[in-house]
C-alpha cells in the first residue's frame, strides 16, 4: 500500500463515528405519524414490528452459535446486528410505556390501547 494509502487509512480508522445527527430512523417516523392518525392503533402497531424483531434476532442467536470459533468478523457482524435488534425492541417497549404514561391508556390482553 502507498504510504499516501496507508496514511489515509490510519486516519479513517481513527476517526470516529459522526454522533451529531442521528439517522433517519423509519420505524421512529411510522410510530409518530401513526400517532397523528386517529384510524391507527399505535399499540398494535408497536406490538406487530416486535413480533417481527423476535424472529430475526432468533436467526441471528442460531447464527452465533453455529459460527465456526475462529471467525473473529463473523462475531463481530453478528454481535452488532444482535445488539441493533436489540435496541429496537427496547425502543418499542420505550414507545409502549410512554404511549401509556403519556396518553393515559390503559393496555389491555392484546396490547390495545383505549383512553383510561
Amino acid at each position: 500500500m502507498p504510504a499516501a494509502g496507508a496514511h489515509e487509512l490510519d486516519r479513517w480508522l481513527r476517526t470516529p463515528p459522526d454522533a451529531g445527527f442521528p439517522p433517519r430512523d423509519e420505524l421512529v417516523i411510522k410510530v409518530q405519524v401513526a400517532l397523528r392518525m386517529p384510524s391507527v392503533d399505535v399499540a398494535e402497531l408497536l406490538q406487530l414490528h416486535r413480533r417481527h424483531m423476535v424472529p430475526a434476532m432468533q436467526r441471528y442467536t442460531h447464527l452465533k452459535a453455529d459460527a465456526p470459533a475462529g471467525e473473529v468478523g463473523l462475531g463481530l457482524v453478528i454481535d452488532a446486528e444482535l445488539f441493533r435488534l436489540e435496541a429496537v425492541v427496547r425502543r418499542l417497549d420505550a414507545a409502549e410505556a410512554r404511549l401509556r404514561g403519556q396518553l393515559g391508556c390503559l393496555w389491555l390482553e392484546y396490547g390495545r390501547c383505549r383512553a383510561g
